[in-house]
This record gives C-alpha cells, sequence and structure tokens, in this order.
C-alpha cells in the first residue's frame, strides 16, 4: 500500500513502475486525468475508502477506458512498451519470397494466465469498463469486456471462445467467477465484491467493515443508504508531479 501524503502530491520517482508507466501512458494518450485506487482512496481513512469501493462500478463504467497490466505479479513490474522495450521479439521466416511470422498468443489466453485475472478486486474492471486497453509483452489490445473488436499492434492468434467476462446481467456467473479468484486478505471478500453489490441490488446495499465478517461461507449484509454523490479523487497528471483533485 502507498501511504498518501497529506499534501496529496506524489514526487513520480518514488512512485512504483507500473503506476508511472500509466501516468506516462496516458500523457502520451493525451489525457489529463487518471484514477488509481492506490493513490485516489486514503486506505488509512475507513470512511473515505468505505465510499469509494460503494461507487468502483460508476468509476469504471464513466471512465474512456481501464489500462489493464497483464504482465507481473505486482506494481513494481511496469507496463510493457511504456518506458521499457517489450521482451518479446517476432520472428520471421521467409520461404519462396513469403515471409512467415509466429503469432502471439490469442488475448484471451494471456488474460487467463496474468495475475490480473485471478485477482478477487479485478473483476469489477473487466465487468464494468468500457473499453479496456491491455498491455503485455506481445503489444497492446483495445478491446470492449466482451472481446469484440479488439484493435492491437500485434498479430496474435484468434479462439472461438474469447468472451471470458460473464454479462452484469448474469449475477450468479459474475459470483461464480468472483469465488475462484484470489484475495490477500479474508476482510475483502465482500468489500472486493460490493461494486456488484451496488450495480445489481442497488446502493442500499453494501460492506464497509474491515473486520473478518465470514464464517463457513457464510455473510451478512449490512442494509443502508448511500449517499449518491459523493465525490471522487483523480490524479491530474504533469510532468513531474501528480496532484490528487476532488472532483
Amino acid at each position: 500500500m502507498i501511504e498518501l501524503p497529506q499534501s496529496r502530491c506524489f514526487e513520480r520517482n518514488h512512485l512504483p513502475a507500473t503506476i508511472k508507466d500509466a501516468l506516462l501512458a496516458c500523457e502520451r494518450l493525451g489525457y489529463q486525468y487518471i484514477w488509481i485506487d492506490q493513490l485516489c482512496i486514503d486506505q488509512s481513512n475507513e470512511s473515505e475508502v468505505q465510499e469509494q469501493i460503494s461507487q468502483m462500478h460508476r468509476i469504471y463504467q464513466h471512465a474512456i477506458c481501464t489500462l489493464v497490466a497483464l504482465e507481473g505479479e505486482s506494481s513494481s513490474h511496469g507496463l510493457p512498451g511504456v518506458a521499457v522495450p517489450r521482451s518479446w521479439q517476432r520472428t520471421v521466416v521467409e520461404f519462396s519470397g513469403v515471409g512467415f511470422a509466429d503469432p502471439c498468443p490469442a488475448l484471451s489466453r494471456q488474460i487467463r494466465n496474468s495475475e490480473w485475472w485471478n485477482r478477487g478486486w479485478t473483476l469489477q474492471e473487466g465487468l464494468y469498463s468500457s473499453y479496456l486497453l491491455f498491455f503485455t509483452e506481445y503489444g497492446i489490445y483495445y478491446a470492449d469486456p466482451s472481446l469484440v473488436g479488439i484493435q492491437s499492434d500485434a498479430i496474435y492468434q484468434r479462439e472461438d471462445e474469447d468472451i471470458i467476462v460473464p454479462k452484469t446481467s448474469d449475477y450468479w456467473g459474475v459470483l461464480s467467477q468472483y469465488t475462484g479468484r484470489n484475495l490477500s486478505y479474508q476482510s475483502d471478500i465482500l468489500r472486493a465484491f460490493t461494486a456488484v453489490l451496488q450495480a445489481t441490488h442497488g446502493d442500499r446495499t453494501y460492506c464497509p467493515t474491515k473486520k473478518p465478517i465470514l464464517s463457513n461461507i457464510q455473510a451478512t449484509f449490512r442494509m443502508t443508504s448511500i449517499l449518491k454523490d459523493i465525490p471522487i479523487f483523480f490524479l491530474k497528471i504533469s510532468k513531474s508531479l501528480t496532484f490528487c483533485i476532488l472532483i
């Protein structure tokens, strides 16, 4: 977890490689703002954490796109091709004047083999983002959650079963996929699923507590009213500093 300074101002050099690359990628794409949960949510403020978790589905729904790091197991790995060149090099063989190149693995296969696919917290990204920008060692892929109409700079294999994220209307399918994912803390089991509960059952459903409340796969959901107009912090990108601004 990144410690949030009171000034909400960060030196880029002090940030993990993936976050620094995400800022650089947004600059190159011409975007002025970016939302990063580690920086835009004060993890030491339980009230703020509760408010932001309860509206994560809205954050992803209204974002232009979500940047996805498919490589590495932590935020220190970086986004391939942004600050550091990709390690994979395409092999091209010419035979009788015709060039042959080995294609990249299908995007769906890369997703299933990634840490992003196995993490419980990232399910809501795949469900509610309008578009996702996947950064891999093979290239960059731009697609909607169904993986239909993929745009990429890579030559890749195509698979018939590219739709890997269930529809948001398929609540039990979403729940089934979520239960197969991993979380670092048992206390996050309901918190990481709150966005789905909010989107499915309305704003009166959430689970704010950090204390473990699960026993024998049973849980009690506390019902309360949620403010609909909750402020969101976004990062305003500058050349050397990044500011967190209340929108």
